[in-house]
């Protein structure tokens, strides 16, 4: 098959390319036809991407972006933002007995908002999330990066791709334990 054979298989790829190079995740609940194509066409993708000098990840659990080790400033602080808002939902959910693995099943909404804001006022505030109207700008970066879709005013579903922020809080927690575990055999 020639490039060009090749090339015209990939019916989404100005589609694919134009989301992931925007900083987005590509997410099989809410990218339907890109993401049959992306999965279906994975090592030419890759392949693709990598001569153009992108990383592309294709998480098994549904969702797909373009890697890199040094994200832009205005970005890192996006994600720092979101990343507390995420680590607040998860602790909350966790703390109600939520299975945190089935977030995709959530429903977000204003109230719940509201309830993480009541809990976790001070440090929230730290980061610029002391409002309701924060809260809600915030999901809108979710929903800008695809880690999340709006339904409906004020109502938002979490996306394949949050996945990424319960994997580098688990991380945190498993380190955590460790660095706690060699602090106490160290103890007279």
């Amino acid at each position: 098959m020639t490039a060009l054979q090749t090339l015209a298989k990939l019916e989404h790829l100005k589609s694919i390319f134009d989301t992931l190079i925007r900083g987005r995740h590509l997410n099989r609940l809410h990218d339907g036809p890109w993401w049959n194509e992306l999965e279906a066409e994975q090592e030419t993708y890759e392949g693709l991407f990598a001569l153009l000098g992108f990383s592309l990840r294709v998480d098994p659990r549904g969702f797909a972006w373009f890697h890199n080790d040094e994200p832009a400033a205005n970005i890192a602080n996006k994600t720092r933002t979101l990343a507390l808002l995420m680590l607040a939902l998860f602790e909350r959910q966790a703390d109600k007995g939520m299975n945190l693995a089935s977030f995709h099943e959530w429903r977000l909404d204003q109230d719940l908002l509201e309830e993480l804001l009541q809990e976790g006022r001070a440090t929230l505030e730290a980061e610029g999330l002391g409002s309701i109207d924060a809260m809600v700008a915030a999901m809108g970066t979710a929903v800008a990066y695809s880690f999340a879709a709006k339904e409906g005013p004020d109502r938002w579903r979490l996306l394949p791709a949050t996945w990424r922020y319960l994997d580098a809080f688990d991380a945190l927690a498993r380190d955590h334990e460790s660095s706690t575990n060699v602090l106490a055999e160290d103890e007279p």
